[in-house]
């Protein structure tokens, strides 16, 4: 085999490749900018060696002078035969091997530019290209039709010639791409074996999150397209007659509340997703609204979440993600509301007939079906747990009696679900067009699944607590996968009564766990069963039909609180419990506080905002009365500019700590201040681990909890120790109190010392004098400082030690470092820097990242802090 000598040029393939290019082309784009006969060319613009020249014909010949002449020196050259120009006259001036077109009409990057009637020529070339392809994919049709259909959408469908639409005015082509479209239609009856009715078809161009397959309109899309490809290049005009019509043809196909003006593209460039959305979305609803009412139930149980996941999943036999033709044919029927079998009786029951669009066939009990499709989706249910580690079972009935296996309430037991007990699953497949179900279903996503769910809890939930079970029934719908309330306030609000019965069980149990280990139910109350645990309900239901349901589950977070830490808590302290930990809260954030954060930026993620929706419109109301002025929203300005729920939540959580604060003594801002500095909740947010040294016995923990909301810890006694003073309410005394301290590790006073820790080989070989100090930000003498300012405390610390011990450790050869830590965990200015760099060095050696050993460091100091406050608490009430 011989060798390939790379000698010039960069090598194909190599990442480095285009910039290297680019560089060296940099030199000679330069240098036709800099050239004085080349200063009427309006456009010089390059794609590494691909480059568009346009202006006066004199300054385009010497932009290609320039090339030949400098470009050989840089090793670039001119490939005339695939060059084009394109003038009104005056070709003669270029090379004869150079490509020519004739102004008005051309063609760049394989789009048309010119008149109606080249656009249309160009069209038909096209349309002839396209009847070939998608002849080539209903040859394969005839080997597999799942593959056919799936080529369709992903390569033969709207996709295939969207960057036409991008290019070509509308008015200019929709003519053309009706074509286009009927094309699809022909090639997608053929697929299905039969002439697919218009409502069917109008069905089937919707995508699938709205119960379609996909195969969207490129006739009716165009505008959505072409609008926002203008309106993305900022060079929109008010005056351009293209973006005119466009418009107008949009406005015609959407809803009142979602038409756009010229004004509103040109000032807030819209997405071609969001368009196309708001076309998919009034397509649906004209489908709908013109529906049967089975055919009502059939659309609103496709359309729901998740339904469609069959549809959009990669095909692949080794994965079990992939029907053989007659099953996808039939799937495909059934899905559109085509008729699916034929009037026939069934040869299993032949009393009855089957229903054009398959629901007996569906729910059918005889034959075997039902009980089949029950127990491959346990199948694979069970297999997806056996992926995520979890211990399962398949109808479980281990140690029941025979009684008890008949009627045991799971077809899956998940062992040590929730605290160790297990979770039964109990999966059950429902149809929304049963005669009982279909007035709800016609009017109500969901209704047959929240219906099958609640059938379940009534049958089971009494023996899965005999058993000590958490039972999870599993309801689907032929068409839909239930996860949310959608309907209006009545219907919402008993759906929320039930989770929030679900929810109860949990803090009961939490409330047990308490009162053995109270340190670990606020751990699980916070990240398993307070705001966390129904959020995704604030996501996806509107605020207006929640809050109130919301508020009564605050209140039951509250009540489960109080018993848990076994006091009652004013309404300040609840204030301040329900901030973050960064704002020195516990974490249990109220549910109705944040609904609205969560509403807005659920629909703002979803890329499509009414401006006329009611519900949005009532969620930013709600949002805008918890927070400053400056942070009010406007649908306008969701809509320019989408919001993340982080984002609301903290702007919520900023205002509550500043109207708290603001509401505070001076002793109750310099706590407010402290707790909410950095590091000073590490104590609450870790994992409770005695081999770790991170638990706090139960009685200790109270007594922190109390003191850290600012409660009274001192019951009305003097100091044990000084009996001449009184406790005070937030327990500085307690803690600087100088009296009877006890064993441990105390400096000697006998001699002055300027160390608490010696440090060798710190900075550059020099030892580090660490003096550790422990202040209060309720001294009476600073308070007045300490509940303006953080860190006015820590300020005058530092200053103290550095003017005691600086010069003793200067002659010591030493570098003094004072660190300063105030009651609460909240460190000084120098100490955090040191610290900081402490956890560096730590990260090195563990070999963890440097976030986790800065998190074990502070949890640890923190521990260790608040274990030794709430004891000298004890030890004097």
């Amino acid at each position: 085999m011989g060798t390939i000598s790379s000698q010039s040029g960069v090598q194909q393939g190599d990442p480095l490749g285009p910039m290297l290019f680019a560089l060296v082309l940099h030199k000679l784009v330069s240098s036709i900018e800099a050239d004085d006969d080349c200063i009427n060319l309006s456009f010089n613009a390059w794609y590494l060696d691909d480059g568009i020249l346009v202006g006066e014909r004199s300054a385009v010949v010497r932009a290609l002078h320039l090339i030949e002449e400098l470009g050989p020196h840089l090793g670039l050259f001119i490939n005339y035969p695939k060059c084009e120009v394109f003038s009104r006259n005056g070709i003669s001036l270029f090379p004869a091997s150079v490509k020519s077109s004739i102004l008005p009409n051309l063609e760049i990057l394989g789009a048309p530019i010119g008149d109606i009637v080249h656009c249309s020529c160009f069209f038909a070339e096209k349309h002839n290209l396209f009847k070939v392809l998608l002849r080539a994919i209903s040859d394969v049709v005839t080997v597999d039709l799942h593959v056919a259909i799936s080529l369709l959408h992903m390569c033969g469908g709207y996709c295939k010639l969207v960057h036409l639409a991008r290019t070509t005015p509308t008015n200019l082509c929709e003519d053309s791409l009706k074509f286009f479209d009927e094309e699809v239609r022909l090639c997608f009856s053929s697929c299905v074996a039969i002439d697919v009715p218009d409502p069917q078809w109008q069905q089937a161009q919707l995508s699938p999150k709205l119960g379609g397959l996909g195969l969207h309109s490129l006739s009716l899309h165009l505008c959505a397209a072409f609008i926002s490809s203008v309106a993305s290049l900022e060079m929109g005009n008010p005056d351009n007659s293209h973006l005119q019509q466009a418009i107008l043809c949009f406005n015609t196909q959407v809803s009142p509340q979602d038409s756009i003006t010229m004004e509103s593209v040109l000032n807030s460039p819209p997405q071609q997703k969001s368009l196309s959305q708001k076309l998919d979305s009034f397509a649906f609803h004209s489908l709908l609204s013109s529906a049967s009412l089975v055919n009502k139930a059939r659309m609103l149980s496709v359309s729901s979440p998740h339904a469609s996941s069959w549809i959009t999943a990669i095909l692949s036999t080794s994965l079990k993600l992939y029907l053989d033709s007659a099953e996808y044919q039939t799937a495909i029927r059934w899905w559109l509301g085509l008729n699916a079998s034929e009037a026939s009786p069934c040869p299993f029951c032949p009393e009855l007939i089957f229903d054009p669009l398959g629901h007996h066939a569906a729910s059918c009990r005889h034959g075997g079906d039902v009980i089949t499709r029950h127990n491959r989706l346990c199948n694979i249910f069970v297999e997806f747990c056996h992926q995520a580690h979890l211990s399962v079972r398949v109808e479980a009935g281990f140690g029941l009696s025979r009684a008890q296996r008949n009627t045991c309430p799971t077809d899956v037991l998940v062992q040590d679900w929730v605290r160790g007990s297990p979770a039964a699953i109990d999966i059950t497949v429902t149809s929304p067009l049963t005669p009982a179900m279909l007035r709800d279903a016609s009017t109500l996503a969901g209704s047959a699944a929240y219906a099958a769910e609640c059938r379940k809890h009534e049958a089971n939930d009494t023996k899965c607590q005999e058993l000590r079970w958490t039972c999870i029934p599993l309801a689907l719908a032929h068409f839909e996968i239930l996860g949310c309330p959608i309907g209006d306030y009545i219907y919402c609000a008993n759906f929320i009564a039930s989770k929030r019965l679900q929810a109860r069980k949990l803090l009961l149990q939490l409330k047990d766990v308490a009162a053995t280990d109270p340190q670990v139910a606020l751990t699980l109350l916070r990240l398993c069963g307070s705001f966390c645990r129904l959020s995704y309900l604030a996501r996806s239901t509107p605020t207006d039909l929640v809050l109130e349901a919301f508020k009564l589950f605050d209140d039951d977070i509250h009540h489960c609180f109080m018993d848990c830490i076994g006091f009652a808590t004013l309404d300040e302290a609840w204030c301040q419990a329900q901030l973050g930990l960064n704002s020195g809260g516990l974490g249990l954030r109220s549910l109705s506080l944040h609904s609205s954060s969560a509403y807005i930026a659920s629909v703002c993620s979803s890329g499509v905002v009414d401006s006329e929706d009611i519900h949005i419109i009532n969620a930013i109301d709600h949002f805008n009365s918890h927070v400053s002025p400056i942070e009010k929203l406007s649908v306008n300005s969701i809509i320019s500019s989408p919001v993340s729920q982080k984002l609301l939540s903290s702007k919520v959580n900023d205002h509550c700590f500043q109207d708290l604060f603001d509401r505070s003594s001076p002793a109750n801002k310099a706590r407010l201040l402290s707790v909410s500095a950095p590091h000073a909740t590490s104590w609450l947010s870790v994992i409770p681990s005695t081999s770790q040294g991170l638990h706090l016995d139960p009685i200790e923990f109270r007594v922190a909890v109390k003191w850290w909301l600012g409660l009274d810890t001192s019951q009305g006694s003097q100091c044990a120790f000084c009996p001449a003073h009184s406790l005070d309410p937030l327990g500085h005394h307690a803690l600087t109190c100088k009296f009877e301290v006890g064993a441990g590790l105390f400096p000697d006073h006998s001699q002055s010392r300027p160390a608490d820790i010696l440090l060798q080989n710190w900075n550059l070989g020099r030892p580090v004098a660490l003096d550790i100090s422990v202040v209060s930000p309720l001294n009476p003498s600073t308070l007045a400082e300490a509940g303006a300012t953080f860190g006015a405390v820590f300020e005058a610390t530092e200053s103290r030690k550095h003017q005691a011990n600086d010069e003793k450790c200067s002659a010591l050869g030493w570098v003094s470092t004072p660190l300063a830590v105030d009651s609460y965990g909240a460190w000084g200015k120098e100490a955090s820097l040191f610290l900081a760099q402490v956890a560096a060095r730590l990260a090195i050696h563990k070999s963890l990242p440097k976030s986790q050993a800065s998190f074990d460091l502070f949890s640890n100091l923190s521990i260790c802090l608040i274990r030794a406050n709430a004891r000298a608490i004890l030890r004097r009430v």
